[in-house]
Order: C-alpha cells, then sequence, then structure tokens
C-alpha cells in the first residue's frame, strides 16, 4: 500500500524527490526567451537556438496554474481540480475526479488517464499541461464519459537522472491500482514526447524489470496493464538519429538533433550515450536486444500520433508499422498529423492568444471553442477506452 493522501487545497508541491523545473543555473542569451516564443509559431527560424536551460526559463511562466483555474471559463470549478498528491515516494496531481461539478473518487469513473508529461526528461510540470488536460476532460465529459485525470510530477534531469523518472513512474502507478482501486480495465496511460518515452519504459519495465527498481508485483501477483495507452509524437530513441525525417523536417520542427543528444546526456548524468543504453529495455524501443515482445508489453488498445512536419516522425511510423504487422487487426491506431510538427496539440495551448481567447469564455463544459485538434486526442482515448470485439 502506498498510503498517500490527496490534498484538497489548491498548492504548489514541495518534495525532495521532485526538483525544480523552473530553475535555471544562469539565464540564456540575451533574446533567447523571445525567440523560444518565436518558435512555437515559426520552428523553422528559430530551432537550433533551443538549450535545455533556455526551454526552462521560457515555459516558467507557464507553470503557474493561477491564471488558467482563476479564468472565467474554470473558475466556478477551481476548488475542484488540480489537487495535490505528495507520496514519500512520487507526488503528482489529480487534475480533475469524474467532474468539474461533482467530484467523485476517480475509481468510479468511466475512465481513468494517468499522464506523463513530455519535456525532455529536463523541464516541464502538471501545470504546464493543465490548460491542455482539461480540455481532453471537457471533451471527454461532453460526449458522455466521465473522466478522471492523474498526472505525474516525476523527477528531472540533470538533478535526478535515470532511473529516478522509472521509479517514479512505477510507484505511482502502484498508488493507482492499490491506494485508489482503479481498475486497469478503465485505465489508460498518455504521454506526449518524452512522457510518451517514459510510458513504454514502464511499461517495458512491468514486463521485464530492471534489477534494482520496484516489483511490479503485488503480493506475488504482477501487476495488470492498463487497458488503453495514447502516444502523441514519443520519442522512441534516445541515440538513433538517422532516419530520413530528421533531416528532411530538419528546417521545420520545434526539435533539434543536437538538441536531443544534449537532453539525452542530462537524461543519463552522462557525457555520452552508453553503449548498453542503446539496447536497454526500458530505453530503446526501435531496436531493443533482445527484440521487445510488443504484444506481451502493450495493451490491449494503443492510439499514436505524430505530425508528419516533426522529425520524430519516421521512427514513430516505423514503430506503428511494425506493430501492426504482428499484432492483431485493430488494436493500434495511428494519425499522422498533416502538416503538423512536434507535439503541436499541447503547443497549441501555448500560443498565449488562442489561450487568452479561450480562457475568456464563460464556464459551460462542452460549448466552447478552440484547441480542437485536442478533440482528436480526447475521442481517440474514448474509442482506445471501448473493448475490442472478438
Amino acid at each position: 500500500m502506498v498510503n498517500c493522501h490527496l490534498q484538497p487545497s489548491l498548492q504548489i508541491v514541495s518534495s525532495e524527490r521532485t526538483s525544480s523545473p523552473t530553475t535555471v543555473t544562469a539565464p540564456p542569451p540575451e533574446g533567447q526567451h523571445q525567440r523560444v516564443r518565436t518558435t512555437l509559431n515559426h520552428p523553422s527560424r528559430s530551432n537550433n537556438l533551443l538549450t535545455p536551460n533556455g526551454i526552462r526559463f521560457i515555459l516558467s511562466p507557464a507553470n503557474n496554474p493561477s491564471a488558467i483555474l482563476n479564468s472565467p471559463h474554470y473558475q466556478p470549478y477551481k476548488e475542484n481540480l488540480y489537487h495535490p498528491v505528495p507520496c514519500r515516494t512520487f507526488s503528482g496531481y489529480w487534475i480533475i475526479q469524474s467532474s468539474f461539478t461533482t467530484p467523485s473518487p476517480p475509481k468510479d469513473s468511466d475512465l481513468t488517464i494517468y499522464f506523463l508529461h513530455g519535456g525532455g526528461y529536463f523541464c516541464s510540470q502538471s501545470s504546464t499541461y493543465l490548460l491542455f488536460l482539461l480540455r481532453i476532460a471537457e471533451s471527454l465529459i461532453a460526449a458522455g464519459s466521465s473522466v478522471s485525470i492523474f498526472s505525474l510530477e516525476y523527477r528531472l534531469a540533470p538533478e535526478h537522472p535515470f532511473p529516478a523518472q522509472l521509479e517514479d513512474a512505477m510507484a505511482a502507478y502502484a498508488y493507482l491500482l492499490e491506494e485508489m482501486q482503479i481498475s486497469p480495465s478503465k485505465l489508460v496511460v498518455m504521454g506526449d514526447s518524452a512522457g510518451g518515452h517514459l510510458a513504454l519504459s514502464l511499461l517495458n519495465n512491468m514486463h521485464q524489470p530492471m534489477p534494482g527498481l520496484v516489483s511490479p508485483t503485488t503480493e506475488g501477483r504482477r501487476w495488470p496493464k492498463p487497458w488503453g495507452l495514447t502516444l502523441l509524437s514519443p520519442w522512441m530513441s534516445i541515440h538513433h538519429y538517422s532516419s530520413p525525417s530528421f533531416t528532411r523536417n530538419a528546417d521545420n520542427d520545434v526539435l533539434s538533433v543536437s538538441f536531443l543528444r544534449q537532453t539525452a546526456c542530462r537524461f543519463l548524468g552522462s557525457t555520452e550515450i552508453p553503449e548498453a543504453v542503446k539496447s536497454s529495455p526500458q530505453l530503446e524501443f526501435l531496436s531493443p536486444d533482445p527484440p521487445a515482445d510488443w504484444d506481451a508489453i502493450l495493451p490491449a488498445r494503443v492510439w499514436v500520433t505524430a505530425g508528419d512536419k516533426e522529425i520524430f516522425f519516421d521512427d514513430v511510423a516505423g514503430w506503428v508499422q511494425k506493430l501492426k504487422g504482428a499484432l492483431k487487426q485493430g488494436r493500434v491506431t495511428f494519425e499522422a498529423g498533416v502538416g503538423k510538427v512536434h507535439d503541436w496539440q499541447w503547443l497549441e495551448t501555448m500560443d498565449e492568444g488562442l489561450k487568452r481567447d479561450y480562457l475568456r469564455q464563460q464556464a459551460g463544459i462542452g460549448r466552447t471553442e478552440g484547441f480542437e485538434s485536442i478533440d482528436g486526442v480526447a475521442m481517440a482515448i474514448r474509442v482506445a477506452a471501448v473493448p475490442m470485439p472478438d
């Protein structure tokens, strides 16, 4: 039993296990914060200027949830949203528990989303994704599905290198199953970018445990897999950068190979990527050695998306194609975002103009306009929660 306690009041959790994603050892070069903002809308102009410290700096304003929760759109419900769960072994937030208006235990929801955020393992936190996740909840509830969303605050590199993030993800999964008593048949794991990498790391580790980490068992019984998996622009390999889309989309995407190399080394706490990492089942998903048993590792339903203008596109699309050839028909769905860059659904919520217009709309779940691409993610989650026909 994990023995964590829900905190009813809105506050930022302070935990020795969670490094601050907004801490910067030195400010980025003069003007870089503006260039990073420009990158979100015009990636080809400045993606080579992105650095880990620059990203931490520019995302720091987005880590304050007050503007969202006190907006006309969410203020009527704010007491029911974004509740921290500090634990000895991990920390996180319940973004929503079943309903905006009448919260109930997550185990009673039609489905629960376990969210693992992106950010290259070195930045972002639940508040950075708050609007994105609330928009998913709105869409699902408007479609008739009650939903709870738990977002993990995993420890960040370089202060906490791998496997700290996997340790936290495992501890939180145990919390959802054991303490919150959420049925795995109602559980969907979702991750974007590095969060997608962590989601696959979690599932692989449940199948083939890494020595030294918590055992994925309870009273001798192996933890059941979640019912669904949703991956948005997942980082499939922390060392493989030779697929054609890395060159083809180099001037289109918000990411660059040099940035990914820096990020991978920070994540591993190393100046270079060790050879052993390149085949690790917890870290390498394109060419693990031995080959992964994806039929045993993956949940019953998998939905994956990537933008055809992002550098990860060929890696993601190629991995999905292999899965489709090996797994039951209909188990894996892939959606290519035409003309879209890396993690575009979340990036839309970082556009200050779109965000401002959306939050100005009066409360009324299901009656708002904006961020329609997120509706597509929500509907994919809803479909994935429905059992496949025999």
